[in-house]
């Protein structure tokens, strides 16, 4: 099962990197909307939108990650004293 995962995952980045204009498409609406001049502010909200919202997920496994290493060390700690 692992295998097969890391095939795929594999397998979607070859393709991103061999066919970029497959890998950055979008519909037919919104390349019309950015293509114009105000459609330049509207992909740049746009752009500061989607980091926003990236922001989020690395955030909450910072905050899980930090407590996970803190909560090894503290049983690390604990054990060592015993």
């Amino acid at each position: 099962m692992r295998g097969t995962t890391a095939l795929l995952v594999l397998g979607l980045v070859v393709g991103g990197v061999a066919w970029p204009d497959v890998a950055q498409a979008q519909c037919a609406m919104c390349r019309t909307a950015f293509a114009s001049a105000e459609g330049q502010q509207l992909l740049s909200a746009f752009r500061s939108g989607i980091v926003f919202l990236l922001a989020a997920p690395f955030l909450v496994f910072g905050v899980v990650a930090t407590l996970a290493v803190r909560a090894a060390a503290r049983r690390r700690l604990t054990a060592r004293s015993t």
